[in-house]
């Protein structure tokens, strides 16, 4: 084990330490702790790291985020843990959409987490089994867990909207990922799908000799040109499918896509919240702003009665993402300074802090231009989506116990549904 002391004053820097963990930890996978201290930074490390080499890295970092420290934090529109917060949201819900959501509840719950009681010995046991660092199998009553979450979210906003459902591929165009913008906010995720070469000369030479080239680790020199990515988020593929569709401005368009997304979050990634291939349950509006605007106020509701049902504490905040780009600061900026991005963030015991388990996210026209998704009258829609991520939302459930039995989750959520 090694250990780095990196001196620093750290007293306006508060707001950024979270970024700053997340980025040095994903540059070096070496470091296993990252502790902020008064005025240094103290590095525990695996494996030895170069000091001169991590200082320049967080220095480049600090000096991105500079000014976004003056920020202070972002903003909180709900906490659970403050005194009548909660009564103060609840009124404001129509009793549509809450009688909606608890006769969701009621089916699902009924659907997929009967009493599971029987005699026959399980092989699998435990919830979850790593495979590798952020790579997980799962067993059984997770599944149910997990698919009770999905068709909970997909029968609410089918019941409320009408969403048309369709299925995605796991792998996506590059060129897409190219025109949504996505290599500039988030590269730092994006898996290349790169299969081995069909040129018949290097074809044949692989062949021959791929025991010692993946010895050697020389395989990656007989892969062709990636044409694919695997999903970093769902929604990228449908603006592409609606490109030359006239959306009517009477009738909007809502779509609901499942699937599997792919982040490479390097060093941060902990077989728990944070997953190289996870599961998300999208929502994704076409319409105008004025619209879009009332979609995102009953969009947040949702979620207010989602933690209600979860019944752990909770907050609806204002997100910060992680960017690295040179434009890092900017973009962070804009994202706290506005509405644009709101997640809903659960704590877990499993983690010891908040984590974000869905999000809802205003895109404007940041698709629709590349895309050129019109109205009838020519005019640039806007958009917005909403991911639930589902592996994270069954692990703030199992924070509740882990030991209990499916028929004990089941009268658990029954309670939490009196209060809502």
């Amino acid at each position: 084990m090694q250990e780095i002391v990196i001196e620093r004053n750290l007293s306006n820097v508060n707001f950024i330490k979270r970024i700053l963990k997340y980025q040095l930890k994903f540059y070096f996978t070496q470091i296993s702790s990252v502790k902020f201290n008064e005025n240094n930074i103290t590095i525990q490390a695996t494996e030895y790291l170069n000091k001169e080499e991590v200082e320049s890295t967080l220095d480049g970092i600090m000096n991105k985020l500079s000014n976004t420290a003056l920020i202070g934090k972002q903003n909180t529109l709900f906490d659970s843990r403050e005194n009548g917060s909660l009564d103060k949201f609840h009124v404001n819900i129509e009793k549509k959409h809450r009688d909606t959501f608890v006769r969701s509840v009621k089916r699902t719950l009924e659907k997929n987490l009967e009493n599971n009681l029987c005699s026959f010995k399980k092989t699998f046991e435990k919830y979850n089994y790593p495979i590798s660092i952020g790579i997980n199998a799962y067993n059984n009553n997770y599944i149910k867990l997990y698919t009770f979450l999905d068709e909970l979210i997909k029968a609410y906003f089918e019941e409320i909207y009408g969403v048309e459902e369709i299925n995605v591929p796991s792998m996506i165009l590059t060129e897409t990922i190219d025109k949504s913008g996505y290599f500039e906010t988030g590269c730092q995720h994006i898996s290349f799908v790169a299969p081995i070469t069909n040129n018949p000369s290097k074809f044949d030479e692989f062949q021959k000799k791929y025991s010692e080239l993946y010895k050697e680790k020389q395989v990656y020199n007989y892969v062709k040109k990636p044409k694919y990515i695997l999903n970093p988020a769902l929604c990228l593929h449908c603006y592409p499918l609606l490109k030359g569709y006239k959306f009517d401005t009477k009738s909007d368009v809502i779509l609901t896509v499942k699937g599997s997304c792919f982040r490479d979050e390097s060093g941060n990634l902990n077989n728990q919240e944070r997953l190289h291939e996870f599961s998300m349950r999208e929502i994704v509006f076409f319409t105008n702003d004025y619209k879009i605007k009332k979609y995102q106020k009953e969009s947040i509701n949702f979620f207010y009665l989602l933690g209600r049902l979860i019944g752990l504490d909770f907050k609806l905040e204002i997100a910060n993402d992680i960017f690295f780009s040179d434009n890092a600061e900017k973009q962070l900026f804009s994202q706290l300074i506005s509405d644009d991005k709101i997640e809903l963030c659960i704590y877990c015991n499993n983690v010891s802090e908040y984590i974000s388990v869905a999000s809802i996210n205003k895109h404007h026209n940041h698709f629709s231009k590349p895309f050129e998704l019109k109205d009838e009258n020519e005019k640039l829609i806007n958009t917005m989506c909403i991911g639930f991520g589902l592996d994270r939302l069954v692990l703030a459930l199992l924070n509740i116990n882990q030991n209990q039995s499916i028929d004990q989750f089941r009268q658990k959520l029954l309670e939490n549904l009196k209060c809502i």
